[in-house]
């Protein structure tokens, strides 16, 4: 699964919804500016994607700030303004490695990539593609990926799905989160 928000100019941001999965998954959409209104929900047939630009808005400043939640643990929070729509930050999965590739090239700005769970603690990162081993955490994931100085983050969470048994998350209950 996978998720991103995109300026479509004017008053949108368009936001999407990939299901890779081969079952069906049901996603609540928050607006974290906007706590008052109802969370939007979307169900994604699975291999198939969904596409909403009508109800996805920022404020008067260009900023925006969504949470996406969906089965699994799986959680994307996204934050921003739309003066910096051309950047993005990608997770893609590697079963195969047991590992998350999170990829962003935006010019030479380095991020902040922060573990908030899994005790990896706080580094820079340079812009391309980097490889993180999930299996100490036995396959669970919890990033933020900030630019500080452009109030741009975007924070992952879930757990890298492998075809074979997994543990619970080993972070469930940890009161510091």
């Amino acid at each position: 699964m996978s998720a991103q928000i995109t300026y479509e100019g004017g008053d949108n941001l368009k936001f999407e919804i990939i299901n890779n999965g081969s079952n069906g998954a049901a996603f609540q959409l928050h607006n974290l500016l906007y706590p008052d209104l109802y969370p939007l929900k979307y169900a994604v047939e699975g291999g198939k994607s969904l596409i909403d630009s009508s109800n996805v808005h920022f404020d008067s400043n260009g900023n925006y700030s969504f949470s996406l939640h969906g089965p699994n643990g799986f959680v994307r929070q996204f934050s921003g303004n739309i003066n910096h729509a051309d950047m993005d930050v990608i997770l893609a999965y590697d079963p195969s490695d047991s590992a998350i590739i999170l990829s962003f090239f935006i010019g030479t700005v380095a991020a902040k990539v922060t573990d908030n769970a899994y005790g990896q603690g706080t580094w820079h990162q340079v812009p391309g593609s980097h490889s993180y081993n999930l299996e100490s955490s036995g396959n669970w994931y919890d990033l933020t990926i900030e630019f500080e100085d452009l109030g741009y983050s975007r924070r992952f969470m879930g757990r890298l799905e492998t075809g074979v048994e997994s543990i619970t998350d080993p972070a469930m209950g940890n009161l510091e989160l």
